[in-house]
């Protein structure tokens, strides 16, 4: 999608990064059949994330920019080459990581790290090699793929390690959420093609609305950034919250 809004005549983002990406796997994305409101979505969404990035490279001396869950993500080669250096960590598995070397290796100031996020062992080596960086932290479209207690653990090792750490994530709201058990169930229903296990459960992130119960999180929102207002109905809620010291439990 990203590929395909670059190439329009007015795009709402340049990702010539992305391009490349596509054409070394070879993707025609000239030829992709992509719905035009999901690429315009998408393209405000990445648009959203790379003006709070350079904001936060623009007011701070030492930036560290950690994306976790980065998959091929190129936001990097977005920001601007005359703003302060900053370094970033592209945080995902070993499966993910090992794919994305070949196309984006890593470099001096832009650095890949195999590792689970829920462990440990990738804030550990980030915070060891910048004890005064000024840390910001990315997970977009990314919380909707773990379960309520996941979610917790990955906040808590954030919160108990980086203090005065920017922290920003994109939640689903309710439109997405009600949309999406409708089609299944009309599948199910209508179609009788999908018969879903009985453990099958949906995953929405609507469960960090519960955030503020997390008591052993010690967080103070500093932010609460408006939806997306280019749509009818907003489907995405973007929050951003300051950690302002360590987890004692």
């Amino acid at each position: 999608m990203m590929c395909k809004e670059t190439i329009q005549d007015q795009p709402i983002i340049d990702d010539w990064l992305a391009c490349n990406i596509a054409d070394k796997i070879n993707c025609d994305y000239y030829h992709e059949n992509i719905n035009t409101n999901d690429r315009i979505e998408s393209a405000l969404i990445k648009k959203y994330y790379d003006k709070k990035v350079f904001d936060f490279i623009e007011n701070h001396k030492k930036p560290i920019i950690i994306i976790l869950g980065c998959g091929f993500d190129t936001r990097f080669s977005r920001i601007d080459e005359k703003t302060k250096q900053p370094i970033f960590y592209e945080i995902d598995t070993p499966e993910v990581i090992s794919i994305r070397e070949t196309l984006i290796p890593t470099t001096e100031n832009h650095k890949n790290i195999q590792e689970y996020l829920l462990s440990k062992k990738w804030i550990k080596s980030v915070i060891d090699k910048h004890k005064d960086g000024d840390f910001m932290i990315i997970l977009e479209k990314l919380l909707i793929h773990f379960e309520k207690n996941e979610i917790k653990t990955l906040f808590k090792n954030i919160a108990e390690s980086f203090p005065n750490c920017d922290l920003h994530f994109d939640t689903e709201t309710n439109l997405i959420y009600t949309e999406s058990i409708a089609m299944v169930d009309k599948i199910k229903n209508k179609l009788g093609l999908l018969k879903l296990p009985d453990n099958f459960k949906y995953k929405s992130s609507n469960l960090l609305t519960e955030i503020s119960e997390w008591k052993q999180i010690h967080i103070k929102k500093n932010t609460f950034s408006r939806v997306l207002e280019s749509f009818n109905l907003p489907r995405y809620k973007f929050s951003h919250y300051t950690i302002k010291q360590n987890i004692i439990i």
